[in-house]
């Protein structure tokens, strides 16, 4: 029987209309069909939807997954990735567990066998409509139309479905996406998870494969791991920006000279660098003296006469090699015996080389010497290069070098340091050093430098504190870099003129009266002309690469009542300078620094700067050290309050300055001089809790509390007139603290102190009768009691051996330069 969809009557199977109604039975029949076949395709489409979200989402607890319609094979093989234990890391493509190969071969069967049926009900509901809407033209035309849209329904699921399945097979993108954002949330085992699953799909895509290796290097530990997969990308990988991540983790070597077929005719050395910046390079020479052990390189390489083999290979700071590099050279020369002159550089030489002194130098020895360094009588040879004053005698050895003539036979050295040597004039050996690119000779004889001329390869020349008056000779050392001449009897400067590769020059202390001729010098960065006789800055104008200029202390400076002082409006176009030395100059309007707004630095200490020159001084925003001490300040410091980023400040001998209430707006304040400005009020400075360095000397200073002063070390507070100690037990990291010349009575605020970081403490010149308090300060290195009443309780120092103590009678002393050294 047959329902009528129209009145519901029952009629026979094959009845053409219906007994009650009349309506055409198989036209509705193919109604009902037309319905079922849209709902199938409705479903179908669904399903592809469905399919396609699997690959994205999240489970409970944050864990990534791209299965959502998997059996129960899924959540197991989910599970045992979660539970691997220590030995069991995630390992590459081949060595995934079997249950994982089972899940994703699961997953693919059931997409596969999705699309087939996708696809056969597609085509089975379009060609069971196009058949029917033949026969619905011969009954119904409005069926007809109903049946079109079907149709065109039908056509833009399937596109749907088409572009759905493409999608899900290209999302390779979104399956990175889901990745970094797992490394974006720091989840590192899920990220870690999510590029093994793109490897799943593509084992050659090295874009996962380097991901996976800094997961396990930076963030898992695991460098074995890390080093497996980082070191197939650099061998696979072309991409240049992938080589230049991966060069700090596997050092490439390369060699200077370069390797070739010369034979070299004379000595050389070798240089080995590396692409990784923090790698070692450990190296073994093979020549006629045998095969050398593996040892770390720090200076080049001295080749001997014959093959010279050189086997050398990097190691980054994760413990990765590289290759084990080789490099071949032949040198063919006649290595002769040297003699000396000087006992004692031969001595010294031999000690450095590690041969006994019974032992007879070659060239070849001596060539491995690049560096020497004397001070006074004492020597060092290739060491680091320290300044004279952290030379240490400990590191040097004593000799008399009277005779320097034997330093010319160290062909191959390239920085010779000389200190201290009064006596010492004759330098001509300088000339026989071909290699020579860093040479001070300071604090000698030395007044002639014609010797110079043939040392075209120096690039560093100090020649500072000698007696020197003429530069004939220095005219031809074009690449010459940086020059110091400060301190010598120089009046004339022409032959600097054509060091057109100077970025540093120092000419102060001489008696220089033109420097204009130095415009020629447009590389330079730092000028110093201080106490030279300068008579105008017009010169300047054209330096613009100057970031350093000292200009202070001319011979001709001087500031009358009514004139604006030394002009110095030839500055205002170094808008580069970021460090400027104006002391001593004359100078009242500074109107021409307003455009130099990268200044960092500023010195006009001893001018005649007053109030309106604050104002626009207090526009170079980026100051952060400003001296003005000893100028004609006569108002409070409102006009600097946008100095924000002001470390150290120096108003001293500013005795017109009325307020200092602006001192709180400067948050970065480090370092605060105010010697001599008649300051009566310490509130205004308590408050600077950022500062380490305080010299309030020579105030009006009575009584001093600390509110907030965590990191002050150093504090001066001499000359004021203060009658109780101060508490300085609430400064926990003071270190000197200075009250001389005061009238202080009480010092019982010092029994609170033990513990104290404080080391120096001077309260000579003072009125104190009793030492007790003394007895807690178990951490003083030096007290200087002198010129104080006579105290009872001396006997507190009897135990305190590791203090000194300059007594009540005794005679001051310099603070000691070692007791501060790593402190201040």
């Amino acid at each position: 029987m047959t329902l009528c969809t129209n009145c519901g009557t029952k009629n026979e199977e094959n009845s053409k209309f219906c007994i009650n109604c009349g309506r055409g039975m198989e036209i509705e029949a193919l109604k009902q069909e037309a319905v079922e076949a849209a709902e199938e395709l409705e479903a179908s489409q669904e399903e592809s939807r469905d399919i396609e979200q699997s690959t994205e989402g999240k489970k409970e607890g944050g864990t990534p997954y791209i299965f959502k319609k998997l059996d129960d094979t899924e959540e197991e093989a989910k599970i045992h990735f979660r539970k691997l234990n220590d030995d069991e890391v995630f390992t590459p493509v081949d060595r995934i567990t079997p249950i994982k190969e089972k899940m994703v071969s699961a997953y693919n069967d059931k997409v596969k066998s999705s699309k087939d049926n996708l696809d056969k009900r597609i085509s089975k509901g379009k060609a069971f409509i196009n058949d029917k809407a033949t026969q619905l033209k011969e009954t119904d035309p409005k069926k007809l139309l109903f049946l079109k849209i079907g149709v065109v329904a039908c056509v833009l699921l399937l596109i749907f479905a088409i572009v759905g399945v493409n999608f899900y097979r290209n999302s390779e993108h979104r399956a990175f996406a889901i990745a970094e954002k797992y490394e974006n949330k720091e989840d590192y085992e899920g990220a870690l998870e999510a590029y093994y699953l793109i490897l799943e799909k593509n084992p050659n895509n090295l874009l996962a494969k380097e991901r996976i290796g800094f997961l396990y290097l930076e963030y898992l530990e695991d460098y074995w791991m890390a080093e497996n997969y980082l070191r197939e990308v650099a061998l696979l990988s072309e991409d240049p920006a992938v080589q230049l991540r991966l060069s700090n983790l596997f050092p490439v070597i390369t060699v200077s000279p370069e390797e070739d077929d010369t034979v070299y005719k004379d000595f050389i050395t070798v240089e080995l660098a590396t692409t990784a910046s923090d790698a070692v390079i450990y190296y073994s020479l093979i020549n006629n003296s045998g095969e050398s052990p593996f040892t770390e390189y720090y200076q080049p390489i001295v080749l001997d006469d014959g093959e010279n083999i050189i086997l050398a290979q990097g190691i980054s700071t994760y413990g990765f090699e590289s290759d084990v590099y080789t490099f071949v050279f032949h040198v063919n020369v006649d290595d002769k015996f040297v003699v000396f002159d000087n006992a004692a550089l031969e001595e010294a030489i031999k000690g450095a080389l590690g041969k006994s002194q019974q032992a007879t130098l070659k060239e070849s020895d001596i060539y491995s010497i690049s560096s020497i360094q004397m001070l006074g009588n004492r020597i060092a040879i290739n060491k680091d290069i320290i300044e004279a004053e952290e030379l240490k005698e400990e590191n040097m050895t004593a000799g008399n070098w009277n005779d320097l003539g034997d330093l010319g036979k160290l062909k191959n050295l390239k920085e010779l340091m000389i200190y201290h040597q009064p006596s010492a004039r004759d330098f001509q050996f300088v000339a026989s050093l071909p290699s020579l690119e860093n040479l001070t000779i300071t604090a000698t004889g030395l007044e002639d430098i014609q010797f110079l001329k043939d040392n075209q390869q120096l690039n560093y020349l100090n020649l500072s504190n000698n007696k020197i008056q003429g530069l004939n000779g220095i005219q031809d050392l074009s690449n010459l870099q940086y020059l110091d001449l400060s301190h010598n009897r120089v009046n004339d400067v022409y032959h600097i003129s054509n060091l057109t590769a100077l970025k540093k020059l120092y000419l102060g202390g001489n008696s220089i009266e033109d420097v204009n001729i130095l415009r020629k010098l447009q590389e330079l960065e730092e000028l110093s002309v201080a106490t030279n006789s300068n008579t105008d800055y017009e010169f300047l104008g054209s330096m613009t690469g100057l970031k350093k200029l000292d200009l202070s202390n001319p011979s001709n400076a001087r500031v009358s009542g009514g004139d604006d002082g030394r002009d110095i409006s030839g500055l205002s176009q170094l808008t580069s300078l970021e460090d400027l030395s104006l002391a001593g100059c004359g100078v009242k309007n500074v109107e021409a620094l307003s455009d130099l707004q990268n200044l960092k630095y500023l010195d006009l200490s001893r001018n005649a700067i007053n109030a309106e020159a604050l104002k626009t001084i207090g526009k170079l925003s980026a100051l952060e050290t400003l001296n003005l001490e000893d100028n004609q300040i006569d108002e409070g410091l409102s006009s600097l309050t946008n100095l924000g980023s002001l470390k150290d400040l120096n108003l001293s001998s500013n005795s017109g300055i009325d307020d200092f209430d602006s001192l709180a707006s400067y948050p970065k304040l480090e370092s605060l001089t105010l010697k001599g400005v008649r300051l009566s009020d310490f509130s205004s400075i308590s408050s600077l809790s950022g500062l380490r360095y305080l010299n309030l000397e020579n105030n009006s200073l009575e009584e001093i509390t600390f509110r907030n002063m965590p990191n002050l070390e150093y504090l001066n507070l001499a000359g004021n007139n203060i009658s109780q100690m101060p508490d300085i037990a609430k400064l926990p990291n003071i270190k000197v603290a200075i009250l001389k010349n005061n009238g202080i009575t009480d010092i019982t605020t010092l029994e609170a102190t033990k513990g104290s970081s404080l080391l120096l403490l001077d309260l000579s010149n003072n009125r104190i009768t009793d030492a007790a308090a003394f007895a807690a300060m178990k951490n003083l290195k030096f007290l200087n009691i002198s010129r104080n009443n006579q105290m009872v309780n001396m006997s507190v120092f009897d135990n305190m051996g590791h203090m000194k103590v300059i007594p009540v009678n005794g005679r001051e002393a310099d603070i000691p330069r070692k007791l501060l050294e790593g402190n201040l």
